[in-house]
Formats: structure tokens, sequence, C-alpha cells
């Protein structure tokens, strides 16, 4: 079957120029629907992402406060048991009649190259220090012991006979008992 169109060439020109205006505005609507849809994905993509990354920056500076505060608690921790070592020893300075830092002082000047201090136990109520250590030789231990008695701060040291026994590689203790001076 054979279609003729006897329209003149005008007609047929307006009629092509018809088609092709509603097949560009048909183009034109569906390019627009579709840059619509294209637009609305990307802006709710970029919302949710944007919801994202501030909900992970939430919980990264509430991990990071967390951590934060855990080692705030361990040092404030630190620092109360540190205080209250200071304030035990504050007690024991203004509790006793002795000067501690010149005992230890007198102790660590009896204690000479070779030898090692390895105890000090101070005693207030007895009045007493017992130390105690190691020493390379016999002589050292002889030494720390003159010393310890030459000094104004102990009446009496006493060491057990074990001091003496051996020349070399000696366990020593001393048992020291102090002046009773005023403050």
């Amino acid at each position: 079957m054979n279609n003729f169109n006897f329209l003149p060439e005008k007609f047929k020109d307006n009629i092509k120029n018809i088609v092709n205006v509603r097949l560009l505005y048909a183009g034109s609507v569906v390019f627009f629907i579709w840059m619509l849809i294209f637009g609305i994905t990307i802006f709710a993509n970029t919302q949710v992402l944007s919801i994202q990354n501030n909900a992970l920056k939430q919980n990264i500076e509430n991990i990071s406060g967390l951590r934060e505060t855990a080692e705030a608690r361990d040092l404030e921790k630190e620092i109360n048991e540190f205080n209250q070592l200071l304030l035990k020893i504050q007690d024991i300075k203004n509790s006793d009649k002795h000067d501690i830092a010149q005992i230890i002082s007198d102790i660590a000047y009896a204690v000479s190259g070779g030898v090692e201090l390895n105890s000090l136990t101070f005693n207030s109520s007895a009045g007493s220090v017992f130390i105690s250590g190691h020493a390379e030789q016999r002589t050292q231990v002889i030494a720390v012991q003159s010393s310890l008695e030459e000094s104004s701060l102990f009446k009496e040291v006493e060491g057990p006979l074990s001091n003496l026994l051996k020349s070399e590689d000696i366990d020593f203790q001393f048992t020291l008992k102090l002046e009773s001076t005023e403050k």
C-alpha cells in the first residue's frame, strides 16, 4: 500500500517544522525531568553524606573525649597517690623529733663505693633505723659501721657477727639507735 501526500511543499515544511518543534519540546521536557531527578538525587546524596560525616565527627569527638577523660582520671589518681605520700612524709616530719633528712644524709655518707644499700626502715616510736645492704669486701662493711658510729645522730650501732664472717660478697645489717634530740 502506498501513501501519497499531495500537500503543497509549503505545508509539508510546516508539518515537518511542527513535528520537529514537538520532538524538540518533548525531548526538552524529558531532558528537564531527567536533570531534575538527577539534581534531586545529587542533593539528597550530599545531604545524607553530610549527615553521616557530621555523625562520624561527633563520634570521633566523643571517643577522643572519653580517651582524654580516662587519661585525666588516671593522671588525677596518680597525683592523688603522690599527694598522699607527701602528706605521710609531712606527718612523719611533723610528728617525729628526729630530722629524717639528716639521718638519711648521714647513712648515705657512710655508704661508700662498692656498697649497696638495699633497705632502710625508720621506726620513730622505737627511735631506731634498720638498714641492710651488700658489700664486696669485709673492710667496706667495717668502714660503713665506723662511719655510722662517728655520726652524732646515732647513740648505738648494732650489727650481727654475720656481717664479719665472710671476707667477700657480704650481705650486712645494722640497727641504729637514735639520739633523742628535740627539733
